[in-house]
């Protein structure tokens, strides 16, 4: 098993104000700790940033609502459009199951590992989809 130096990974605290990160549920960046891997650029861990209530907020837009198209995700490439759309909805009652026991195959929330928010850029309309309304204050603040 290969071993992963970590390192502290300092943040540009003036880049987002207490208001914003507030309003988006996060505590203020301030207090944020921001760990990376060394040798690997551009992946930044930051634990626990959300304020005490509000992980339940994005844990269920993660799994109802970003995982909806026209967000990327790792299960486009074996299923069609319509097969994706829902993934909480079809998965659900199934995950709710009291028969844990009985081996049965993964559901399809389950076997999501990624989806890419906004700025997917599309080769055949040449445009970008938007980042979703949650982030997009934050996104004025880091692009100004």
């Amino acid at each position: 098993m290969e071993d992963y130096i970590v390192v502290r990974f300092p943040l540009n605290v003036s880049s987002v104000t207490e208001h914003d990160t507030s309003r988006a549920g996060l505590q203020p960046v301030s207090k944020w700790q921001a760990y990376g891997l060394e040798g690997y650029p551009g992946f930044i861990f930051i634990p626990n940033p959300f304020l005490p209530g509000c992980q339940w907020h994005w844990i269920k837009q993660c799994l109802k609502l970003y995982s909806q198209k026209p967000n990327v995700c790792n299960l486009d490439k074996h299923m069609t459009k319509e097969e994706t759309q829902g993934l909480w909805e079809q998965s659900k009652e199934f995950l709710r199951s009291k028969d844990k026991t009985k081996r049965r195959p993964r559901s399809l929330l389950e076997r999501l590992r990624w989806v890419t928010l906004g700025y997917h850029y599309n080769w055949d309309s040449k445009s970008k989809s938007p980042l979703p309304v949650d982030f997009r204050v934050s996104e004025q603040k880091q692009v100004s």
